[in-house]
């Protein structure tokens, strides 16, 4: 955005797409350590693990950022062809999680590039 404070400008940009705005949010909060715009973002955001992204950086305790390090820890296991370990690191990750289903891809193909 050319001028980030201007306001008809961010009302604009939130009205035509929510998750982009929530995304300049996210970079505006880490620029001017405020988070006034990620609360003006999460009134309005319907994109569930974005929701959670918000969260987090505001310092929210999520389940996302959780699952998140259990999928990278047993993608670590994976590469060091510790597979029992990796599936034990997966089986952490609980069935409603948006990231079951890459836990799941990882597991059965072992994280072999073919």
């Amino acid at each position: 955005m050319a001028n980030p404070t201007d306001t008809a400008l961010q009302n604009e940009l939130e009205k035509a797409n929510i998750n982009l705005f929530a995304l300049f949010a996210l970079g505006q909060a880490k620029e001017n350590n405020s988070t006034a715009l990620i609360d003006r973002a999460l009134n309005n955001i319907k994109d569930e693990n974005l929701r959670q992204i918000l969260l987090a950086s505001k310092g929210e305790n999520v389940a996302l950022m959780g699952d998140y390090e259990t999928l990278i820890s047993g993608f670590k296991e994976l590469k060091n062809a510790k597979f029992d370990a990796a599936k034990l690191e997966f089986s952490k990750i609980p069935e409603n999680s948006s990231l079951k289903e890459i836990s799941k891809n990882l597991e059965h193909y072992q994280g072999i590039k073919q």
